[in-house]
């Protein structure tokens, strides 16, 4: 499952406490048109400043947290941000496709509708953040839809004033009711104390709202990718400890357009009467929630076939260092592409599909990313150097480096890193392989498990392991 909570990059939000200071001083930074960075609301401009103020008066640790060692910069060019959101749109985004137990592919004859609804059904508590055993939360969402070089964005209110403990609260508010395009949905729970909830809402919507503005003048072909990593950067700034403000949790996700039909063919919940689909988690303190997330319609009781990769692994030359893989698995006519960083080849999903076909191709691929090793000690340099020049000098260092690694792509294991093997579903097993002329093929239990390796220098090896779950 890929975590859809923001990952902290210090380095990023300290440029953009610089982007709120701004805003709320209505300046401009270094680079930007007047219409960009500075430009909010009146009352959007009261929450930025409130977030700052929130920063400036926090404990040196917890500064260090959010901006890092060497602070934040008196002003924020918009290069150095196009930098940080080239480097952010480059690792994998994730998707809510990613809070299933497998991803779904489209259900195999089932045609996709051309509208799609999300529901944001109901609110499931394991461990509430107060001591009491009871909640009071407001639960909202924000919806962002690419709208030419800019951006669409709408809030929905889902709970407020919701008093509850442990268990499951119904909702029922529709969050997204459109076509099935490209959609970012950011879902937001936050523990009202004294009536602060209100302006944690409103502090979520200016970062978003003045993330869409800085958004809309960088450069990057995946409009929401851009807008989601400058959302990310900025939450943790809105985050900083204070006893002021709302105790909150946020996650950010992107719904694309092909992962429409793989949602609505998923296999719906219906514990504690409340009917969804995935669940979001989230956590604040010692509380541990899950939204509860429905997308309606259903398709036929078709039989299900799940395929999942294990035991990977990838050899490769000794003088360079696999930095992220590219994997696909497919079913039939229908495949997930899976990018994993490192060699954390134990986080890839299985992927799961509804089918109709007595027998079917299942298909797996691999490519990876290679490239010379940075030392943690250059990294370590260009955070926290004795000073501004080391500093400089070990950043370009590693600019360099990377740039060595550029188009470094490589098929993993020549013509061995592609696999085919025929799934049965009328035995629910691999299909095995023909037997030798004159020997009778044998028979029994079907085969769930097939092994592959490569033959190349770059080698990668490991096992299919399938399931098949018969329709009711």
């Amino acid at each position: 499952m890929r975590v859809a909570h923001p990952k902290l990059d210090a380095a990023a939000s300290r440029h953009l406490a610089a982007l709120l200071r701004a805003a709320a001083d209505e300046s401009t930074p270094e680079g930007f048109p007047k219409r960009s960075a500075g430009t909010l609301a009146r009352s959007q401009r009261a929450a930025a400043k409130r977030i700052v103020e929130r920063l400036d008066r926090a404990s040196p640790a917890d500064r260090r947290a959010v901006v890092g060692a060497a602070g934040e910069p008196a002003t924020s060019r918009r290069a150095d941000i196009q930098r940080l959101v080239n480097e952010a749109t480059a690792r994998p985004a994730p998707s809510l496709q990613h809070f299933l137990p497998a991803i779904e592919l489209p259900a195999e004859g089932v045609p996709l509708p051309t509208t799609v609804a999300l529901h944001g059904a109901g609110l499931m508590i394991d461990a509430t953040e107060d001591a009491d055993g009871t909640d009071e939360l407001t639960v909202f969402a924000i919806v962002a839809r690419p709208q030419g070089q800019g951006y669409a964005l709408k809030t929905v209110p889902l709970a407020s004033d919701l008093s509850a403990g442990v268990g499951a609260s119904a909702l029922g508010a529709t969050i997204f009711d459109g076509a099935t395009e490209d959609v970012m949905v950011l879902t937001a729970v936050l523990e009202d104390d004294g009536g602060n909830a209100a302006a944690a809402l409103e502090e979520i919507e200016t970062l978003v709202a003045l993330s869409a503005n800085v958004a809309e003048t960088m450069d990057g072909s995946d409009r929401l990718g851009v807008l989601r990593s400058l959302v990310d950067y900025g939450l943790f700034v809105a985050g900083t400890p204070d006893a002021t403000a709302a105790a909150r949790s946020t996650a950010t996700t992107i719904v694309r357009a092909d992962e429409w039909a793989g949602l609505l063919s998923a296999d719906r919940n219906d514990g504690e009467a409340i009917p969804w689909k995935l669940a979001i988690p989230h956590e604040m303190g010692s509380g541990r929630y899950e939204l509860l997330i429905d997308l309606p319609g259903a398709v036929p009781q078709m039989k299900s076939v799940r395929i999942s990769a294990q035991q990977l692994s990838v050899t490769h030359p000794p003088d360079v260092e696999l930095i992220s893989a590219r994997v696909q698995l497919g079913i039939g006519d229908a495949s997930a592409t899976i990018d994993v960083e490192g060699d954390a080849f134990g986080q890839v999903p299985p992927v799961q599909r509804k089918v109709v076909a007595a027998t079917l191709p299942v298909t797996f691929g691999m490519r990876v990313f290679i490239g010379p090793p940075i030392p943690q000690s250059l990294y370590d340099c260009a955070e926290n150097g004795a000073t501004k020049r080391k500093r400089r000098n070990c950043k370009r260092k590693i600019k360099r480096l990377l740039a060595d690694r550029k188009n470094r792509w490589a098929d993993a294991g020549g013509s061995g890193n592609r696999v085919s093997r025929s799934w049965s579903a009328e035995m629910g097993g691999f299909v095995r392989a023909d037997a030798p002329r004159g020997e009778r093929r044998k028979r029994g239990k079907p085969r769930t498990n097939a092994s592959f390796a490569g033959t190349e220098a770059l080698r990668v090896a490991g096992t299919l392991v399938g399931s098949q779950v018969e329709a009711d």
